[in-house]
Formats: C-alpha cells, structure tokens, sequence
C-alpha cells in the first residue's frame, strides 16, 4: 500500500526537522520512500501568532496498517522533540497521514483521508507535485483538482531548499 504523508515544522532548524523525518521514515525496513516534494512556506494559519511553517509531503510504501504507520510517525515526531499535546501549537515536527492510494481508513483517532486536506493548500500544493493524480477517497476529486495555482501568495516554494532522499541503513524497526 502507498501512502501520502505531510511534513511541517515552524521551529528551530525546519528543513533539518523535515529531512530528518524523512530519513527517519525511510529507516524502517517495512517502508520504503518513494517521492519527496520540494519544500512549501507557509503562513501560520489560524488563532494566535506562530512563526512560518515549512511544508513537504512524500510517498511511502509499506505493509503496515495506517494505525502502525501512525504509531511510526509519532514516534519519529517523539524523538524530534515533539511535545505531547501540541495540536495547533508551535512544533519541532508534525506527520500527518494524509491519503492512502486505494481507498480510506477511519477510526476513532484516524482519518484517511485526513479531514482538513481539502482546505489546505500548504499539504495540497507539495502534495500535488508527487501525487497529483490520486483521488480523494469518497470523492471525485483528485489531488491536482484541488491544488490553487502557483500565483496563490499564500504558499510559496522555497527553491533554495531541498530534501534528499538516501539510502541509508535499514536498522530501525
């Protein structure tokens, strides 16, 4: 199974955090990364001030159910410095499960797609670079039908910055 994940940070060093994220994933021998989006800038959005966002997405592939690949995203997050309870508050490194490439998955703590991706153009715009075509499940839309132009001021690419995939030791599991 193929999974979309977002990737955010608005602290301290954020395109290390993103890249560790994604080395972090692609330790795990039952993973395998497949695409890294180039790196979005966005604006905090909603209440309070937060410093800017850093936003990638990539493509995983792996057998583990979307509640195992979850429980493997907070601990990466964990052991970024992530605090426990920091929804919607300043953080080291937030993942987000964001589509599975056939079909969806819900539980009490789990939503695939994940619920806000529709209204998010900080997920939709790097997303669309590596999985354009993927429908969002329950719906008729893909990715790319979603994704604002790139003259929409409120993400902006960060040329100057870049997530290296490498092959790096498979020990983690």
């Amino acid at each position: 199974m193929q999974y979309a994940l977002g990737l955010g940070s608005n602290i301290g060093n954020r395109q290390q955090h993103l890249q560790r994220a994604i080395n972090s994933l692609n330790d795990y021998s039952s993973i395998s990364m497949l695409k890294v989006s180039r790196i979005f800038e966005t604006e905090y959005i909603g209440d309070g001030e937060q410093n800017p966002y850093l936003n990638a997405c990539c493509v995983v592939e792996t057998e583990l159910s979307p509640r195992e690949l979850l429980a493997v995203a907070k601990t990466i997050e964990q052991e970024a410095g992530r605090l426990p309870d920091t929804h919607m508050q300043p953080r080291v490194l937030d993942i987000d499960l964001l589509l599975m490439s056939d079909g969806g998955y819900s539980d009490q703590q789990l939503q695939i797609p994940h619920q806000k991706l529709c209204d998010r153009q900080f997920v939709l715009r790097p997303l669309s670079e590596i999985a354009g075509q993927w429908n969002i499940f329950d719906s008729q839309l893909i990715v790319d039908e979603l994704c604002k132009s790139e003259d929409d001021d409120s993400v902006q690419l960060r040329s100057e910055l870049n997530l290296v995939l490498s092959t790096v030791s498979r020990e983690a599991e």
